[in-house]
Parts: structure tokens; sequence; C-alpha cells
């Protein structure tokens, strides 16, 4: 029995209506500073395996190569 070959991901994931007005969509090369931001929550780091000090560099080496490599 073989195992189903994985399925590529879309070029462009859809955005999507959370509702309340919220909007689900892929990160963009100008969502870093707010990816900042966040990941410098302190409650962030707490629950995820962020690294501290979190800093603009590495907000901008999620953002453009670790979301776009899936």
């Amino acid at each position: 029995m073989t195992s189903p070959s994985p399925r590529a991901l879309p070029d462009r994931p859809p955005e999507l209506a959370a509702g309340d007005g919220v909007r689900l969509r892929a990160y963009r090369e100008d969502d870093v500073d707010a990816v900042l931001a966040m990941a410098s929550e302190e409650t962030f780091a707490r629950w995820t395996t962020v690294p501290l000090p979190y800093q603009h560099a590495d907000a901008e080496r999620f953002v453009r190569e670790v979301v776009p490599a899936g």
C-alpha cells in the first residue's frame, strides 16, 4: 500500500474572512514590523520557540525565508 503524494502549497494562499472584520492571510513583505512586535510580546515568547531577544533581522528572516518555504 502506498501513501498519497503530498500536495503542493498554493502559490498564493487565499484570504479568508474569519468574522467580525477579521481576515486571515499569508504574511507579506510589509509585515516585518508587525511580526517583530508580535514576537517581542512576553506572552508570545512564553508559548513559542522564538529566539530571545527577537530582533528585526529575525522578523525579516521569518517573513522572507521561513514562511515562503512552508
